[in-house]
C-alpha cells in the first residue's frame, strides 16, 4: 500500500469515529464493526459488519459511514461491503467501548481505589483505630465498591 493510501486510511478511520451507533452510543470503529478499508485512486471500499444479521440500523449506519467517508479529502466515491466473517463478537470491541458500555472495569479507577484503601489501612494500623471508627472512615473516604471487609482485606 502506498504511503498516501495509508494516510487516507488513517483519515477515513478518524472520520468513522464520528459515526455513532444510536442504540449503543459508541462509534463504529470502537465497536469493531470496520474490518478493512481499501483505496483505489479516489474510491474507498469499506468492509464492515453489523452486530447482528438483520440489524434494523443497517441502512442508517451505511448511510452515515458513506457520508463520513465522502467528507475525507481525496475521496469521491465510497462503496460499503457487508461481510459476515469473521463473525462479530464483543471481543472485537476496544477497551474504551467496553468501559463505556460497562463491560469492563476502568483499570485506572481500580488502581486508585487500591492505593487509597491500602494507604488507609497503613494509617489505621499506625493509629490502631477500633472497628467502629474504621467502618466510618471507609464510608467517609467514599471508596466506591468497597465495604468494611474489603478495607480490611486490602
Amino acid at each position: 500500500m502506498r504511503e498516501e493510501n495509508i494516510k487516507q486510511v488513517d483519515r477515513i478511520m478518524t472520520a468513522l469515529t464520528q459515526v455513532i451507533d444510536p442504540e449503543l452510543q459508541v462509534d463504529v470503529v470502537n465497536l469493531g464493526l470496520i474490518y478493512g478499508i481499501d483505496i483505489e485512486e479516489e474510491k474507498a471500499t469499506i468492509k464492515m459488519t453489523l452486530t447482528i444479521m438483520g440489524c434494523p440500523l443497517s441502512d442508517y449506519l451505511q448511510n452515515s459511514i458513506q457520508k463520513a467517508v465522502l467528507q475525507v479529502d481525496g475521496i469521491n466515491e465510497c462503496e460499503i461491503q457487508l461481510v459476515w466473517y469473521p463473525v462479530w463478537s464483543p471481543e472485537r470491541m476496544s477497551r474504551a467501548a467496553k468501559e463505556q458500555l460497562g463491560m469492563q472495569e476502568k483499570k485506572k479507577l481500580n488502581r486508585k481505589i487500591r492505593i487509597r484503601s491500602s494507604t488507609l489501612i497503613c494509617q489505621l494500623r499506625r493509629w490502631q483505630i477500633n472497628i467502629p471508627i474504621l467502618s466510618k472512615l471507609c464510608m467517609i473516604a467514599a471508596l466506591p465498591g468497597l465495604r468494611f471487609q474489603a478495607c480490611l482485606i486490602l
